[in-house]
């Protein structure tokens, strides 16, 4: 679900990580947006395609939605609920919670997001008669959490401050840190997790013009400073 990015970005975006991951490659996201593909890429672009199609049963279903701009927590639900009855739900993605209109006005901003955060847990926990669902978010930090990070070299629970009840909410909080000096290399932490222990440190490698970070394929350089959260 998305309602910071428009679902044809994202789209494309899941289809470029794909292509990396087939050809080791890609195909370029700013090439592709410009119309700028060369006949080498544009190959890739169509093999990808072509595979997503024709295996699409063994890498599963992906459903993208755009949420309006004035969806509530009980417009997710509801989405939830639909979907549910079609298939079952085994993850979900939102970006971003943040961005969900309250369901109740308060005196602050803050007080807001308490609510939603609070609500959105309620949602996923009860979903599919109680079974519950995954839900994966990115929050992001103030300045002053970034600045302290980059002195540190990660990020702390602190830095979830602006709001409490997105540390208490979250079962796990993982940290991504761009590393000084090296815009292709970022470091990850486990800031939090319920159920096992916290990570150190991750080192991982990042291309954002295909829309990859992880471990193993070459990376060209991007900017990400922010948090996800495993509700």
């Amino acid at each position: 679900m998305t309602n910071e990015t428009v679902r044809s970005v994202v789209r494309k975006r899941l289809v470029s990580r794909h292509a990396l991951e087939l050809t080791g490659k890609g195909v370029n996201l700013t090439a592709w947006k410009k119309g700028e593909l060369d006949p080498e890429s544009l190959e890739r672009l169509r093999g990808t395609l072509d595979d997503m199609e024709r295996r699409k049963g063994e890498y599963g279903r992906v459903e993208l939605f755009q949420l309006p701009s004035d969806a509530t927590i009980d417009f997710v639900s509801a989405s939830l609920a639909t979907y549910q009855a079609s298939f079952n739900v085994d993850v979900c993605i939102l970006d971003s919670v943040h961005l969900l209109q309250p369901k109740k006005p308060r005196d602050s901003y803050f007080a807001e997001l308490d609510d939603t955060l609070i609500d959105i847990k309620k949602v996923i926990v009860s979903h599919n008669k109680g079974k519950g669902v995954p839900l994966l978010t990115p929050w992001h930090v103030n300045r002053a959490s970034w600045e302290k990070a980059k002195e540190e070299g990660r990020y702390t629970k602190s830095s979830l401050a602006r709001t409490a009840e997105a540390e208490r909410q979250a079962d796990v909080s993982v940290s991504i840190l761009r590393e000084e000096g090296d815009s292709r290399r970022l470091r990850g932490s486990i800031i939090k997790n319920r159920d096992g222990e916290e990570l150190e440190e991750l080192s991982l490698s990042c291309d954002f013009g295909h829309g990859f970070i992880g471990d193993g394929i070459e990376s060209t350089p991007f900017e990400f400073d922010t948090l996800l959260l495993k509700l």
